[in-house]
């Protein structure tokens, strides 16, 4: 039985020196052995970086995992001063109830599972307002979008409910909507948005 070990990872501001304070993360539900992460982190430091550092190391998707502060979740724009987070402090990490792997990869062109056996396809161009970044989906005519924003979100890293897409009209897209019924044509444009985020 390999023995679990202790992982202690910095993560500080390159502008300016400020107090770091140490946070452990608890992985609820991975086993005895999962490894322990420690984080030497400087306060102001958006929580996300320790997320994504965290998800790199452990080999999960962004949304495969929730992070939680004293039982609620992180918001990732949040920082340990917003949440008033105390050296030694714990956050729990826990495996997303109902997930759903995706293909989340790099890839040019991402082909989605069909959601109908023999289904015809169509390439849609998933295109971030306010990003360079352009991506090609091959998904079936009859597919739920909410597939292709799952497999989306998993690879900008966001969590699904921050994503909104929105089709050439610019209307918000219901999430159990398909191709065909957006009357979608394959090179269509699908635009991605985030949500503004506040703070508490």
């Amino acid at each position: 039985m390999a023995m679990k070990k202790m992982v202690q990872i910095t993560l500080y501001n390159q502008e300016k020196e400020e107090k770091r304070i140490l946070l452990k993360l608890n992985r609820v539900g991975c086993g005895d052995e999962a490894d322990q992460y420690c984080y030497s982190i400087s306060q102001s430091i958006p929580l996300r970086d320790l997320m994504l550092d965290f998800i790199k190391r452990v080999g999960v998707t962004f949304n495969s995992v929730r992070f939680y502060y004293e039982d609620k979740p992180i918001n990732p724009a949040f920082n340990a001063i917003w949440l008033h987070m105390k050296d030694g402090d714990t956050i729990a990490v826990s495996r997303r109830r109902n997930f759903r792997p995706t293909a989340a990869t790099q890839s040019t062109l991402i082909t989605l599972p069909l959601a109908v056996v023999g289904e015809k396809p169509v390439v849609l161009k998933v295109k971030h307002f306010r990003a360079d970044a352009l991506y090609y989906y091959l998904i079936g005519r009859n597919t739920p979008m909410k597939n292709l924003l799952h497999d989306y979100a998993d690879r900008i890293n966001e969590l699904y409910e921050q994503v909104n897409l929105s089709c050439f009209r610019f209307c918000s897209i219901d999430m159990g909507k398909t191709a065909d019924d957006l009357g979608l044509e394959d090179g269509d444009v699908i635009h991605a948005f985030l949500f503004a985020m506040r703070a508490c």
